[in-house]
């Protein structure tokens, strides 16, 4: 099946990130704005939406021991696995919430097309809200994956409150990148990595009271940041 079969338009990055903010925006005028992070996506995906959330063991459920969460349109139910229950695991709440704001994303930008709709959206327990690359047009099922992924990181992080937050912390909106004597420092203290390994820790620290603000892992984060341009790695 390919893209014209599908009737499917490849969406970009700024298309993406009005549908995002445009949701936000929708939600905040029949429940309460929201000022600041972090976002509901629980509420969003089902008192605004209008989705079901339980969760389940997908490994039984889909066969696969590496899924985080799985979309059934027909059905208006998402399912996340069971490894990522709050309640459970508090220490995996940022992956859960990440994995709903990817569903969310399903939802919102693929739930009329064909391909979604013949099965369940499967969310790799390893993917990120933002996959690194953007994949080539006629990879139909990476295409569909890297939008609800970059979906979830501007939901989960809108770039107003992403930049407000940036200013409230390093006292301007200018861009930031590694320095050398940052580097040299982590390569001091016993880390043998290329230079361009370090810096992404540089990030991961400058990043860490962001995404703990914001209840997103660390690398989401830290792409979230590079991809709005307010760290250049």
């Amino acid at each position: 099946m390919n893209a014209e079969q599908m009737n499917m338009k490849s969406l970009t990055s700024a298309a993406i990130q009005t549908e995002a903010e445009s949701l936000l925006e929708q939600y905040g005028r029949h429940h309460p704005p929201v000022g600041s992070p972090p976002i509901p996506v629980e509420d969003i995906l089902e008192n605004f939406l209008g989705l079901s959330l339980d969760f389940d063991d997908l490994q039984a459920r889909l066969g696969s021991d590496d899924v985080a969460a799985a979309l059934y349109v027909e059905d208006r139910s998402v399912f996340i696995d069971e490894s990522l229950d709050p309640v459970d695991h508090p220490n995996r709440e940022e992956r859960y919430r990440e994995a709903i704001a990817h569903e969310i994303g399903h939802w919102c930008t693929h739930r009329d097309l064909p391909l979604v709709i013949a099965q369940p959206m499967a969310t790799l327990a390893r993917a990120r809200p933002l996959p690194a690359v953007n994949p080539e047009p006629d990879d139909i099922e990476g295409r569909i994956e890297w939008e609800a992924g970059h979906f979830a990181s501007c939901l989960l992080m809108p770039r107003a409150m992403v930049f407000e937050a940036w200013q409230e912390a390093f006292g301007s909106l200018e861009p930031q990148t590694w320095t050398q004597s940052e580097v040299d420092g982590l390569r001091g203290l016993g880390y043998d990595f290329p230079d361009e390994e370090l810096a992404m820790l540089v990030l991961d620290g400058k990043a860490t009271d962001l995404s703990e603000l914001f209840l997103v892992t660390k690398p989401s984060m830290r792409i979230r940041l590079v991809d709005i341009g307010l760290f250049r790695a």
